[in-house]
This record gives structure tokens, C-alpha cells and sequence, in this order.
């Protein structure tokens, strides 16, 4: 069987997006780098598509409408995962544990850290999928969501990005990461089939 690209094995999961050009900006990365579901959860939808009807949403979608028409509808992180297939699920926060009573269950690592450890043993040479998974607008991820996800992830600046802003970032490190691995494997192939010829003559 063909192997699946590895930016096709990257899930983008939306927790309960509020503004349909954020939506339909995120269909456009997806559709840019080739990704593969994009999933909304939104328990208030009842499995109804609406962003995909939304004008705003078409708009900001350029290039991406198939992502934004075939979006799956899920009523949590949990059973994004599960329509994933057991996706590994990492969830993308602005906030840094700092001990009790903090907002944030685990401490997060940092993308470019996740990213180079996501496109090794991931993305690589096997057929994982991963679903990178964000919150909303307003509050980010619950600590239920983060629960639910295998891990957390923070993009290290100094203030918060727009979420379509935070998609485009984590997109771009992933793709680069996995395209680093990709090569890197392309040239252990090559290298070994190089081996077996010389010790063949």
C-alpha cells in the first residue's frame, strides 16, 4: 500500500470556534499544507456543518473549501480522537503550569521541540496520525480538554495569537520538521541501496 503523505496524517481539531472567518481561514492552511481532517467540536451544532454554509466562513477559505465543506462535527476533544482514529492529540495552550491551582495539567513543551519529535517518530517512516487541537478564541482549552489530549504544546512569544494565526505557525513547524525527516529518511534509503549494490558487484 501507498504510504500517506505525513502532512495528511496531521488533524486540525477547533474547540467551539466563535467567528466563522477563523474557520474558514484555518480550511485555507489546511488546504495549503495539505493536511488531513479538520474537525469542530461543538456540542451545541448537533453534528450540523455550519460553518460550511456560513459566507464569511467560503470567504476566508480560499483554496481550502474542501476542508471547510467536509469538516467533521465531534461533541468533544475525546471523540475527535476517536473519529481520528485514536489520533494522538496535542493541545496547544497559552497559559504555563505554575504548580497548584494552576490552569494547565501539564507542563507544556515548547512547538519547535514537539514539532522535531512529532516528524521522527510520528510522521517518519510509520502511519501514525496526530490532531493538533485548539481553543477557543476567548478562554483557549478547558483543563477537561487538556486532559483528554496526550500531551501540551505552547507557541513561545510574548503575547497570544489570533487562532488562525496559531494554526498557520504550528502548520508550518510541523511540515518543516516533517519534510526535514522525510529527507533524512530519503537518504538512508538511498545510502543502503548504495551499500547493498557495492557489496553486489
Amino acid at each position: 500500500a501507498a504510504t500517506v503523505p505525513a502532512m495528511a496524517r496531521v488533524h486540525v481539531v477547533l474547540c467551539e470556534p466563535a467567528y466563522a472567518t477563523n474557520v474558514g481561514a484555518v480550511a485555507r492552511l489546511c488546504g495549503s499544507f495539505g493536511t488531513g481532517q479538520m474537525v469542530v467540536v461543538d456540542p451545541a451544532a448537533a453534528g450540523e456543518r455550519r460553518f460550511a454554509h456560513d459566507e464569511a466562513a467560503q470567504h476566508a477559505s480560499t483554496h481550502g473549501r474542501a476542508w471547510l465543506d467536509g469538516y467533521a462535527v465531534c461533541s468533544s476533544v475525546a471523540a475527535a480522537k476517536a473519529a481520528l482514529g485514536g489520533a494522538q492529540a496535542f493541545g496547544f495552550t497559552a497559559r504555563v503550569a505554575s504548580g497548584k491551582g494552576g490552569n494547565v495539567l501539564r507542563v507544556p513543551v515548547a512547538l519547535g521541540s514537539l514539532a522535531e519529535a512529532m516528524a521522527r517518530h510520528q510522521l517518519g517512516a510509520g502511519d501514525e496520525h496526530i490532531a493538533l487541537v485548539f481553543g477557543r478564541e476567548a478562554d483557549g482549552l478547558r483543563n477537561s480538554e487538556l486532559a483528554a489530549c496526550d500531551g501540551t504544546v505552547t507557541i513561545p512569544v510574548g503575547g497570544v495569537f489570533n487562532l488562525s494565526h496559531s494554526v498557520a505557525v504550528a502548520l508550518y513547524h510541523v511540515a518543516l520538521c516533517a519534510k526535514h525527516a522525510e529527507d533524512e529518511l530519503l537518504q538512508q534509503q538511498r545510502k543502503q541501496q548504495q551499500e547493498e549494490e557495492s557489496a553486489g558487484l
